[in-house]
């Protein structure tokens, strides 16, 4: 592998890895802000809110990697 298609790869790999964390950080943090409305509904805390942001993440790499492909 020459010198050149290494840096390429790696150029390419952290374009799309950089814009992949910004769109899941931008879905995280309006997930988040929807489940805000959800606080203080029975024994819902903002524990359970986090969590559940977190666990939807996988959901949203999969949604979102091939848009961040595309743009990275």
């Amino acid at each position: 592998m020459l010198i050149h298609e290494r840096y390429l790869r790696r150029e390419v790999v952290l374009a799309t890895l950089l814009v992949l964390a910004s769109f899941l950080g931008l879905f995280g943090f309006f997930d988040l802000i929807n489940e805000l409305d959800n606080l203080g509904r029975g024994n819902y805390g903002l524990e359970h809110a986090v969590m559940y942001t977190v666990l939807t993440m996988p959901g949203r790499v999969y949604e979102t990697l091939p848009i961040a492909v595309l743009i990275g």
